[in-house]
């Protein structure tokens, strides 16, 4: 979400609410893939900022997946995976 110049990944309620912008970008470490928005007026540069920092979330969201994936012998399988990502979300 854009809220004037502010960047919100994963926004509330109420900051979409007040957002200029809705935005939802799938991609790998190496490339975005998809992007889905909806948006009053922005410019062009904005929405780009706001596409690009969307990547690095991706980004820095793999490397956490990874590092525990290749960190963690306990995991073999994706729902001990998602088991061990919302044990480490919720600390």
């Amino acid at each position: 979400a854009v809220a004037g110049i502010d960047r919100s990944i994963n926004p509330d309620q109420a900051q979409r609410e007040v957002s200029k912008l809705s935005l939802t970008v799938a991609g790998t470490d190496e490339a975005v893939l998809m992007v889905e928005a909806g948006a009053k007026e922005i410019s062009e540069a904005d929405m780009l900022r706001a596409i690009l920092t969307g990547h690095e979330e991706i980004k820095k969201f793999i490397d956490f997946v990874d590092e525990i994936r290749y960190n963690d012998d306990e995991i073999n399988s994706p729902k001990e995976l998602t088991i061990c990502l919302i044990k480490k979300a919720k600390r």
